[in-house]
């Protein structure tokens, strides 16, 4: 299926300025899309879920007081928002190791940290806003 009037896509830095309201961008070098208001200016709407991440047990490395966990993906930015959506089976895992609600972005990876750890495999699923 190919793109229609309304729809664009290309890289970011080839992002028309205006373009008629409903118009949709897709950026296809970082996965984003954009619809253009009615001001006619593009706007980024939704997150990107990455599902099914598995924390593995063994990658969690105790850095002073805290375990840390490095997960790569190349969608996330420094900028990135990021939530990390625990599984309710391994939800026991989560409270036991008593995984803290910050993280870290930077370009390609996001830091979570724990206050215990980890005793087996964390399933999640990360939001990037």
């Amino acid at each position: 299926m190919g793109l229609n009037q309304n729809q664009k896509s290309g890289q970011l830095k080839d992002m028309p300025h205006t373009q008629p309201s409903g118009t949709v961008f897709f950026d296809v070098e970082n996965q984003d899309i954009y619809i253009y208001n009615m001001a006619n200016i593009p706007v980024k709407v939704g997150a990107v879920i990455i599902e099914n991440v598995v924390l593995s047990v063994d990658d969690w490395t105790l850095v002073g007081d805290f375990y840390e966990y490095d997960y790569e993906n190349l969608l996330i930015r420094e900028t990135s928002l990021l939530k990390v959506i625990p599984y309710k089976e391994t939800m026991d895992v989560v409270k036991s190791s008593d995984i803290m609600p910050m993280v870290v972005s930077a370009e390609g990876t996001v830091k979570i940290y724990a206050a215990n750890q980890p005793l087996s495999d964390i399933n999640v699923a990360i939001e990037i806003v």
